[in-house]
């Protein structure tokens, strides 16, 4: 926010910036209005950033000059991406808020898989739980165009009324493989057109009996029902996460530190 509230530090970074067209915008719009109509117009942009500035996690995260992670090398690389954003642990707000930015950022990255050949663009498999928290324009642009770009998209919810109509058209209207337990009847009425069956089919379904309607290499395959398998043995003791994170992180007291020392820095300087 230092860009639009501190004129002294706006113009310390104009002497940065080539286009011109950028340059008549900032120097011939924006700084010669009154700061009251400045604030008017910036008020709208301050409401959506506070989070990230009032928020600590959020905060040390985007308040780095630089990233150490790139979605870029983890695709060319063939890398597993675990990303967790339990509400419990970071709470409601920033958990929507980093699923859709990090949302955008695949889709951005999917983007720039044009300038490869459709032939060397191997397959990115994402998933999406509970993908009503991250539902945004983007995710109705990525269900409808990134196909092309090599994604096979996974996501998984609880019941059809969490989402917002536009977006549950888009998912009935591009799902690939579908895959449904015991529904309510509410989302029965919307599911079971899909897949040439009863209301009453997928309302009596027993505890994990499926109907699945799959596609394997575009072609679909016959409509069937499966009953999962539950499995009884204990899970391995996970690895330890710290060694395989150290290259894409930075201790967090050291960026705490140099956030504060830019803050008290842009507080002396307005002092001057």
């Amino acid at each position: 926010p230092r860009l639009l509230t501190n004129p002294m530090y706006c113009k310390k970074l104009l002497h940065q910036v080539k286009d011109h067209e950028l340059l008549r915008f900032w120097h011939d719009e924006f700084l010669p209005q009154e700061s009251r109509t400045r604030q008017e117009q910036i008020a709208p942009i301050l409401n959506k950033i506070g989070p990230l500035l009032t928020t600590p996690l959020l905060r040390n995260i985007f308040g780095q000059p630089r990233s150490k992670f790139s979605f870029h090398r983890a695709f060319t690389e063939k890398q597993i991406v675990l990303i967790s954003l339990s509400k419990g642990q970071i709470g409601q707000d920033a958990c929507s808020m980093l699923g859709m930015i990090f949302t955008s950022m695949i889709q951005s990255t999917l983007l720039q898989r044009a300038t490869i050949p459709k032939k060397d663009r191997h397959t990115i498999s994402f998933f999406i739980d509970e993908f009503q928290n991250f539902s945004t324009p983007t995710l109705l642009s990525m269900l409808a165009e990134s196909r092309k770009y090599g994604l096979a998209l996974t996501i998984a919810n609880q019941y059809l009324t969490q989402l917002k109509p536009e977006i549950c058209d888009a998912v009935l209207g591009n799902v690939g493989s579908l895959l449904t337990f015991r529904l309510s009847h509410q989302d029965a009425e919307k599911i079971a057109p899909s897949l040439a069956l009863t209301e009453e089919d997928l309302t009596n379904l027993a505890p994990f009996q499926i109907y699945a309607k799959l596609l394997k290499n575009s072609q679909p395959l016959p409509l069937f029902r499966h009953t999962l398998g539950i499995e009884t043995s204990s899970l391995p003791k996970p690895p330890n996460k710290t060694p395989f994170l150290l290259p894409f992180t930075r201790p967090r007291l050291l960026v705490e530190e140099k956030i504060r020392t830019r803050y008290n820095s842009s507080k002396l300087n307005r002092a001057k």
